[in-house]
């Protein structure tokens, strides 16, 4: 059992017997979280370092605040993220105060697993996005060739998986972001990895389509005319050619028998 689990099952202990106004119960399991604080300060490293070996960054909430995991710098192979020790005090009476210790590696470990989870894929066993809790101070040769194999294999996955619903909708808002930046890690080209900034939303079907279309037309298009003014003016008959006739020419026309 880990430290964290056993010091979260002596608080849910504690608070039981502070609702039971049980004081001396309360006193012995204060002394046991004190103990157990104690250990931690002895033999728990104060900082660990989250590796992200990916350019975007992760902002998570927790109790003790806020959490951002910095992604990678252009031209850089990871980010790192430093992670302390988590304080806390547990106040049950006027007199009583209990300090508890998390610590960091177990901090980072459940920050790392909620990053990771991000991605939100129930098919794929271990969701990975890229993010790490190092075993030192940096992350080591082999931990990186590791991660960079485990987040291309789940970066495929996603590109397969964005494949096959493209394939059954041609759909663009079926298509995740986590899917859209998987095939782009992996430097693949698909259909369904659109430009946003060259798109705006067609106001009939409300998907994607080119900023200037005249009509929502191609894969997944709807169809209908989205600038009626310059269709109107693409598809306007001809002006008409001149059809007055010269002095002569009636004269022939209605002269049969004049020559010129």
């Amino acid at each position: 059992m880990s430290v964290t689990m056993t010091l979260n099952d002596l608080i849910t202990k504690l608070q039981t017997a502070i609702r039971d106004k049980d004081l001396g119960a309360a006193e012995a399991i204060g002394a046991e979280i004190k103990a157990l604080n104690d250990q931690v300060a002895l033999t728990a490293r104060k900082v660990v370092y989250i590796c992200n070996i990916t350019q975007e960054g992760f902002n998570l909430t927790r109790t003790f605040g806020y959490v951002n995991i910095a992604g990678a710098k252009k031209g850089q192979r990871y980010g790192l993220t430093p992670v302390r020790e988590y304080h806390d005090r547990i106040v049950y009476d006027d007199k009583h105060q209990i300090p508890v210790t998390f610590p960091a590696a177990e901090v980072a470990e459940d920050i790392v697993r909620s990053c990771n989870a991000d991605a939100g894929d129930d098919e794929f066993p271990n969701s990975f996005l890229g993010v790490f809790l190092c075993a030192g101070d940096t992350p080591m040769e082999d931990e990186l060739r590791d991660a960079e194999n485990r987040l291309r294999d789940f970066d495929t996955h996603l590109v397969r998986k964005a494949d096959e619903k493209w394939s059954a909708t041609h759909n663009y808002r079926e298509i995740t972001g986590a899917e859209r930046r998987a095939a782009g890690r992996i430097r693949v080209k698909r259909e369904w990895l659109f430009q946003p900034e060259a798109n705006v939303t067609c106001p009939f079907c409300q998907q994607p389509m080119p900023k200037d279309a005249v009509i929502h037309a191609g894969p997944g298009g709807c169809g209908q005319i989205v600038d009626r003014v310059r269709y109107a003016a693409m598809t306007a008959p001809p002006p008409p050619t001149s059809t007055e006739l010269s002095d002569e020419e009636l004269d022939t026309l209605t002269d049969p028998n004049k020559t010129k």
